[in-house]
């Protein structure tokens, strides 16, 4: 599949007053569009007290007609349990899917600054309200408790790393949009964060990987069960210096039988505010094998693209989360990502359409 660019929006979520659970950030948003209302496009997101991320929630924010145009519902936080759930500092990348008349939430979080990141879920009767945290679904392969934990996995050997179970060091993130197989399976296609290339001043490296969630109805409700790991998929990943050295954050969406996966990128060996983008590539299979899946390609540039994608801003950007869906309407593919000027700090989310075709 081959995008062409509509037209760069800029920020259609932008933080929200001061004193507000947004006031810091209003970003990293999975785009979901219920089949019973196709109208109406809902944006769950991360809000941030402040730029620190002291503290994080997952709000919503919809649009009636014009998918460029938010109201956020003056719900403070869609998690009625955060408090003492694996979630309670920290809930972000929200990523949503409908399961019959349920609805599912994966997203990331934690308890405390000093433990890793981690992937859980929420469920829900409602996709506006009454999400509840039922809990963690995977922790990454390594662990961190304090600073000491830290030091002694960043001194571990390259040997121990190039095992393909710690590719995710020790803190995970999830993507925007899962692959919905079929009524109970579920591809929920996330990344690591950290490293283990961090140690010996070795620069960040980001993969991404798949994981396999099987959902059924039991007797007391949905049960929920991680089936399979896949992963890292390396061979998305550039070599050291190029455009998509580092690969993260991916969101998923199939047109007319062909998988297509958006994903953030940078290059952390440039050092200091490495340049930043959103690319992605199209596959046969929704597992993205190398035989069948194309090149990588760029769609946005934080340097090329900045004036556009957010005019004014005045430092280097940062691009993150990528989310397509399909506008049914105008035929155009809505892509929402998070950007940052990094003079400001401000995570905001932005807006880009595309037209597409089946050329090869």
């Amino acid at each position: 599949m081959k995008l062409q660019l509509k037209k760069h929006h800029g920020i259609v979520l932008d933080v929200g007053e001061e004193g507000s659970n947004d006031a810091g950030a209003a970003t990293f948003a999975s785009s979901f569009v219920d089949p019973d209302k196709p109208e109406k496009m809902h944006l769950f997101y991360s809000a941030s007290t402040d730029v620190d991320w002291s503290f994080s929630t997952i709000r919503l924010a919809f649009a009636d007609s014009d998918w460029a145009s938010f109201k956020k519902s003056p719900q403070s936080t869609l998690l009625k349990n955060q408090a003492g759930s694996f979630c309670s500092k920290e809930a972000l990348t929200p990523s949503v899917v409908k399961l019959g008349t349920n609805y599912a939430m994966f997203l990331a979080g934690r308890r405390s600054r000093t433990e890793c990141r981690r992937i859980g879920l929420a469920l829900s009767s409602s996709l506006e309200d009454n999400w509840k945290v039922v809990g963690e679904l995977h922790s990454p392969s390594l662990r961190r408790t304090g600073s000491s934990t830290i030091r002694k996995a960043l001194s571990i050997t390259k040997e121990i790393f190039s095992r393909a179970e710690n590719w995710e060091g020790y803190d995970i993130d999830c993507g925007t949009r899962p692959a919905v197989l079929d009524d109970g399976t579920v591809l929920l296609f996330y990344s690591n964060v950290t490293s283990p290339y961090l140690h010996r001043n070795r620069p960040l490296v980001r993969r991404m990987g798949i994981l396999n969630v099987s959902f059924s109805e039991g007797q007391s409700g949905i049960v929920y069960k991680l089936t399979k790991r896949i992963g890292p998929l390396s061979h998305l990943n550039g070599t050291a210096n190029t455009w998509n050295e580092s690969v993260f954050c991916p969101g998923y969406i199939s047109i007319n039988g062909k998988h297509t996966l958006f994903f953030a990128a940078s290059t952390y060996s440039a050092g200091k505010s490495p340049p930043q983008y959103i690319g992605y590539i199209t596959s046969e299979s929704p597992y993205f094998e190398p035989k069948v899946t194309s090149e990588p390609e760029i769609l946005i540039s934080g340097e090329k693209d900045k004036a556009q994608c957010l005019p004014g801003a005045e430092g280097v950007l940062a691009l993150d989360t990528p989310s397509p869906v399909l506008n049914k309407k105008d035929g155009l593919i809505y892509l929402y990502y998070a950007i940052m000027d990094r003079k400001s700090k401000q995570w905001k989310t932005a807006l880009s359409t595309y037209s597409y075709s089946d050329g090869q």
